[in-house]
């Protein structure tokens, strides 16, 4: 794991300049010496989201972030297909953009063209318990959808409804896990075992929505549609 480098002292402020990565509460003045972006408030918690950031470092210090580089990170997502079949895993692929408020913390910017008529219309809800009745999850779960627009509309989702989900699901949908705090948009891998089942229940509960505690804010990603609610 790279060392960390200290920055000097900062003026104090009433929301950290660059926040930790790991607690997000406390003021980074601790910064990864491998991709110098990176920020921490003490070691501790560098090396405890060290297999987390590993492959960003990586990325960011092979140059990743140039404006002409082409390269591409994965994570693991589920993949309901509009045509059916299986729920299957998929590697969807994003790129890293600095945030434009803490340029020190990476957004995940994925290519939602591979799964989506439309990325300009897509659907996103967050999912953090097991059905409305059941127990909260410990992890948030995002769930996207493009049936906003007029081709995945016509497209019913044999997929969910081979499930035994009894709503007309209808385009691609395709699940993340995502890391807190939702507003920082990175996205970590999904597992069928232990993320389908939550899933498959919230398609069963339908549009009312008792297992989502909270929103993403995809405004801030410049997504003109609308949270499915």
């Amino acid at each position: 794991m790279p060392t960390l480098l200290l920055d000097g002292p900062q003026r104090p402020v009433r929301a950290p300049e660059y926040p930790c990565q790991f607690c997000w509460a406390a003021q980074g003045t601790l910064r990864c010496s491998g991709c110098k972006t990176a920020r921490y408030c003490k070691k501790e918690h560098s090396k405890a989201d060290w297999l987390r950031h590993k492959s960003e470092c990586g990325f960011i210090s092979s140059g990743g972030l140039h404006p002409r580089s082409i390269k591409w990170l994965s994570v693991k997502a589920i993949f309901f297909p509009a045509e059916g079949g299986a729920p299957r895993l998929v590697d969807a692929h994003h790129r890293l953009a600095p945030d434009p408020n803490y340029p020190c913390i990476m957004r995940h910017m994925p290519d939602w063209g591979m799964w989506f008529t439309n990325d300009k219309t897509l659907w996103p809800v967050t999912v953090q318990r097991m059905g409305r009745d059941g127990p909260p999850l410990g992890r948030s779960l995002v769930i996207m959808n493009g049936e906003n627009s007029a081709l995945d509309r016509a497209t019913r989702n044999l997929c969910i409804q081979g499930l035994g989900v009894e709503r007309e699901g209808t385009g691609n949908y395709l699940a993340f896990r995502t890391r807190k705090p939702d507003q920082i948009s990175q996205y970590e891998n999904a597992r069928m075992d232990e993320d389908l089942p939550a899933i498959v229940q919230h398609f069963k509960e339908g549009e009312d929505l008792d297992s989502v505690e909270n929103m993403l804010d995809w405004s801030a990603l410049g997504y003109s549609g609308v949270i499915h609610c």
